[in-house]
């Protein structure tokens, strides 16, 4: 093993140590605590009490014989990346393996051929280890592995220990670590009815503003509209926090084979949020409001009109409008031909509303540059040269100068 890094982990427990050390003594004398080199490549073997998932007080789970037989490969797998990958503990990675180790355990599953599901409960024990590089393969390997459970789409049985432990394991583990195996965490959460329990464990988590946008974002994807509730309220709850309460609104986006009927209840929730004072808020609702498509996108459109008059539009705003028309002329856009006209309408009245924040301003006259460079925008530029603003006259005069350059 060449460990990078290992700070922030926890240690191996000083008995464990001790004990392994006598152990290796008996078999390995005159040659220290650890492994030959001839031992290096040589798949560790794995006893019936090695299988055990200690869950700290918890019920054990139960274990099947399919179960018995996944986690003897992973582990041996395991220990094989320990001895010839290199490991970061502090960023969470496994690389440059010797004998391309990963990708060889990887490969088992990647057909489906390996249940993935059939791991679980071996993943929540090397997750609560006291092994920093054990830990560190199994956020980093088997966390991407268990993004998808099922490669057919399928919806193995995830019983209600093996997710409590898996969510337990969050409490141990640092930012990357935790990150990582977070959307397979949810994904077993999901299967197995536990999502309230994995959404209370990532909110008292010292990470849990990174970690909760991730569940978030997989919650539906796992779940549909079962999880919708759990959402709603993850939204009332986090209202402290516009980055989170954001992330809910984000989150519809993540379910990409919605329904009609899917997309209109969780399109209807969203909508009003356009309005939210926070501004990360109303920008996440008016990016789902895009992928809600046809009256939602004129209901986005008619928030946009409200605050141009208003004079309060923020800068923001001019992003999602600009994906409502071609970018270039002539490639597809989010919304129809009526929609990016109607934005243009409002994108040139913010340029010419003096009450509206000047870099506000500034991005709308750039999106209206971008999406319509002909001689309608360098008029445009040309009022904006008079206003007010030495940030909006120096664009101003660099759309004009390029508008001449380009329309000659």
């Amino acid at each position: 093993m060449r460990i990078v890094a290992h700070h922030g982990h926890r240690p191996p427990a000083l008995g464990s140590v001790v004990l392994s050390c006598v152990v290796f003594a008996l078999s390995l004398v005159g040659t220290g605590c650890g492994p030959s080199a001839s031992d290096r490549s040589r798949p560790t073997t794995v006893s019936d009490e090695d299988l055990q998932i200690s869950t700290s007080g918890e019920p054990t789970p139960t274990v099947d014989a399919r179960e018995v037989k996944a986690r003897a490969v992973l582990l041996a797998a395991v220990d094989a990346m320990v001895t010839n990958c290199e490991i970061d503990q502090d960023l969470s990675t496994v690389t440059r393996c010797a004998n391309d180790e990963q990708q060889v355990f990887l490969k088992q599953y990647a057909d489906g051929s390996r249940s993935r599901a059939a791991l679980l409960g071996a993943w929540a024990q090397l997750l609560r280890e006291d092994d920093g590089a054990r830990v560190t393969v199994g956020a980093y390997v088997l966390g991407g592995l268990m993004r998808t459970l099922s490669p057919d789409g399928s919806r193995p049985v995830v019983t209600p220990e093996i997710a409590k432990a898996l969510i337990a394991s969050l409490a141990g583990l640092p930012r990357f670590h935790a990150a990582r195996s977070i959307v397979g965490i949810t994904h077993a959460a999901a299967l197995a009815g536990q999502l309230d329990a994995l959404i209370i464990a990532a909110e008292q988590h010292p990470h849990h503003e990174a970690l909760l946008p991730i569940v978030y974002s997989s919650m539906l994807r796992y779940t549909r509209l079962a999880g919708f509730p759990a959402l709603q309220l993850a939204q009332a709850k986090d209202t402290t926090d516009p980055r989170l309460v954001a992330a809910t609104m984000s989150a519809p986006r993540a379910l990409v084979d919605a329904t009609p009927s899917e997309r209109a209840t969780l399109c209807e929730w969203v909508r009003p949020f356009c309005a939210d004072s926070r501004v990360p808020v109303a920008n996440e609702a008016a990016n789902t409001m895009l992928w809600c498509g046809g009256k939602f996108i004129d209901a986005l459109l008619d928030h946009a009109v409200s605050d141009v008059k208003a004079g309060t539009m923020d800068k923001n705003l001019t992003i999602p409008l600009r994906r409502l028309c071609p970018t270039p002329p002539g490639h597809m856009s989010t919304g129809s031909e009526a929609q990016c006209a109607r934005t243009l309408q409002v994108l040139e009245a913010a340029v010419r509303n003096t009450k509206i924040d000047e870099d506000a301003r500034i991005q709308a006259l750039v999106s209206v540059h971008r999406l319509r460079p002909d001689r309608a925008t360098l008029r445009l530029a040309k009022e904006a040269r008079k206003q007010a603003g030495d940030q909006l006259r120096f664009r101003a005069t660099t759309i004009v100068e390029a508008l001449n350059q380009a329309l000659r």
